[in-house]
């Protein structure tokens, strides 16, 4: 199937159907997975795939747009002909072509922007994606139909057992740098990571490294942050991956006094629920 991370389009050329085609097609994988057709688990790793495409491109745009309003020229952009500078260099003056390369940077930067909001936009439909195949996995109708779906593959095929794993967890080092696997690793256990990353990198809380993700504020935030936006069903945190992910240790004991008695919110934590909360029209 070809979705974001298969391609990649300039901003002002992305289609205005395409973001229509492509949900369309995610929303068609939960239906025939709904029935049992496609298996869940197959399913969501094509869409957490998807998810990382998303940010990689979400950060390629912020780069491309942090140029255009620094008039920083991209490698890309350099030794670039201006046919009409070149070949016809009487038919305007110097302020005219400044003029027009000023409406033209105006017109790119809308453009990127109107990219990264369509990106935040798809971004948070593939977070809604992947719950709705979580709750059809939990789903008695879902095994029932799926366990049928595969009685007939076995009849059809003969005796098969090699089912292929595809763990979002533990993908493998040739195929993605240590901050992508980072990033795989909290997206997949923690959903609402997912939807404020890119918030968290414009305002200065998160930056991707060469080495892995690192948090730029205070430790306490950092455990603040992970402790708010656990999913609802744990029972406790699960503090090993944001430590190994953060190289930071004790994360839980820096959220209370001597382990018994919560401290004060950090001035960063308030910060940022200040940031989410405007962000979100709240």
């Amino acid at each position: 199937m070809e979705l974001l991370q298969n391609r990649r389009y300039k901003p002002r050329k992305i289609p205005n159907n395409y973001f229509h085609e492509i949900r369309m097609l995610i929303e068609s994988i939960i239906e025939v997975c709904h029935e049992g057709e496609v298996s869940v688990h197959e399913a969501e790793n094509i869409f957490h795939k998807e998810l990382l495409s998303c940010f990689d491109y979400q950060d390629e745009l912020g780069k491309k747009l942090y140029n255009l309003e620094n008039g920083i020229q991209e490698e890309d952009d350099k030794n670039v002909e201006m046919p009409y500078c070149e070949e016809s260099p009487s038919l305007f003056s110097p302020e005219e072509i400044a003029d027009f390369e000023e409406i033209e940077k105006k017109w790119d930067i809308g453009d990127t922007e109107k990219a990264l909001n369509d990106m935040e936009n798809y971004n948070n439909f593939l977070i809604e994606a992947k719950e709705k195949l979580e709750e059809i996995f939990d789903s008695a109708d879902y095994n029932k139909k799926r366990k049928a779906k595969i009685k007939q593959q076995i009849i059809r095929d003969g005796l098969q057992l090699s089912p292929v794993i595809a763990d979002n967890t533990n993908i493998q080092t040739s195929q993605m740098d240590i901050a992508e696997r980072s990033i795989s690793i909290l997206i997949f256990q923690f959903p609402e990571f997912a939807k404020d990353y890119q918030l968290l990198k414009k305002h200065g809380f998160l930056e991707k490294t060469k080495t892995g993700l690192h948090w730029k504020k205070t430790k306490q935030s950092l455990a603040e942050y992970f402790n708010d936006v656990k999913p609802k069903t744990w029972e406790k945190m699960k503090w090993n991956a944001i430590e190994v992910t953060f190289r930071e240790k004790s994360l839980k004991s820096s959220l209370s006094r001597n382990g018994n008695a919560f401290k004060e919110t950090s001035e960063d934590f308030k910060l940022w629920l200040e940031i989410k909360n405007t962000r979100h029209g709240k």
